[in-house]
């Protein structure tokens, strides 16, 4: 039997898996992002403008058991002072599991 409009809408709770981070010395929950979400990063990091898009994706994605985000925007500051590799790697699997396209993610990677 096919979902309504009404199920569609109302689908939860939000998926989230557990990563290793061990240059934090541990592991984090994330959580894919919105499509909402995806568009206001592809909008506010157009190519060759994405300084702080890893850590807005970490803000973003990193999240608590109920799969609201951990982080504000405000702390994209002091997450851009934290290690690259822990957040190429938080950003990376956030991406991932937010099903990126692959050329998102490539080009993400090599940036």
């Amino acid at each position: 039997m096919a979902l309504t409009k009404e199920q569609i809408l109302a689908a939860r709770p939000v998926p989230t898996k557990t990563i290793s981070v061990p240059e934090w010395g541990g592991e984090v929950l994330i959580r894919p992002l919105t499509a909402a979400e995806k568009g206001r990063i592809d909008d506010r990091y157009p190519e060759g403008k994405q300084f702080e898009m890893r850590a807005h994706i970490v803000v973003l994605g990193v999240c608590d058991e109920d799969g609201k985000p951990l982080f504000t925007m405000d702390n994209i500051k002091r997450l851009n002072e934290q290690a690259i590799g822990a957040i190429e790697r938080v950003a990376a699997e956030i991406m991932k599991f937010s099903y990126f396209t692959l050329e998102d993610v490539d080009a993400f990677e090599k940036k």
